[in-house]
């Protein structure tokens, strides 16, 4: 028996854990002819493999996938499909679904944002409004996850206050710092890719810039600012 010890990658392959399919098979004529390719070909897979997660992006048609892989699903066992939707968005599956049942839910743009009418749950980010523009503007890589800005404002909002610190351990291309600086805080940011890190500097220089600028409303403020008295001596 060797003694010998294994390799990284025979360690790391020893680690994988594959999940057998336990769903079944379905031709390409059982899926709704609206879906497109990307989803036709998912809602195959997920319904193949029985347990499946589906880490679709954002304007993907996830809602259409998880729809149709449970109308095949009710179709073949003659039963009900259980759609569990967290962050109290049922509302909003049960409207896509009475418009999918009508025929009137577009494949080819996302027509339902995801909604909450929880009051702890935050659905007036706008998603789009990242570092991303401006990383595309620039001509350099874009980051794969980035955070919103509006959700970024927010939480520094509520839990700091001006002058205080906010650090970012994982901070990509600075979002997390740029916004701090801009809302009038102090930041402290790590990052393990150097070419996130520089875009993250620009980012924050380019903040502290625009911070330190007085507007025209700073200008007026000094310029109507009461002078003192002088009063002439006896």
């Amino acid at each position: 028996m060797s003694n010998a010890r294994p390799t990284y990658e025979e360690f790391l392959a020893a680690k994988f854990a594959v999940t057998e399919a336990t769903g079944f098979e379905i031709s390409a004529d059982e899926i709704n002819p609206l879906l497109k390719p990307h989803q036709r070909d998912i809602v195959r897979w997920a319904v193949r493999k029985g347990r499946a997660a589906i880490f679709a992006a954002f304007g993907l048609g996830k809602s259409m996938m998880q729809l149709e892989i449970g109308r095949i699903i009710s179709l073949r066992s003659r039963g009900k499909f259980l759609i569990i939707a967290p962050l109290g968005v049922r509302q909003h599956v049960k409207l896509a679904a009475d418009l999918d049942a009508a025929g009137r839910l577009p494949v080819d743009f996302m027509l339902l944002p995801p909604q909450s009418w929880h009051a702890d749950i935050w659905t007036d980010i706008t998603r789009m409004r990242t570092l991303n523009g401006a990383q595309s503007a620039a001509g350099r890589v874009m980051h794969v996850c980035p955070l919103q800005l509006d959700l970024v404002d927010r939480v520094i909002t509520q839990y700091s206050m001006p002058g205080e610190i906010v650090a970012d351990p994982f901070a990509g291309i600075g979002s997390v710092p740029a916004r701090a600086i801009a809302l009038g805080r102090k930041a402290w940011a790590c990052e393990l890719s150097s070419a996130y890190f520089q875009d993250g500097v620009s980012y924050c220089r380019a903040a502290e810039m625009q911070a330190s600028t007085p507007t025209l409303f700073d200008l007026l403020a000094v310029e109507h600012e009461p002078q003192p008295l002088e009063v002439a001596g006896d």
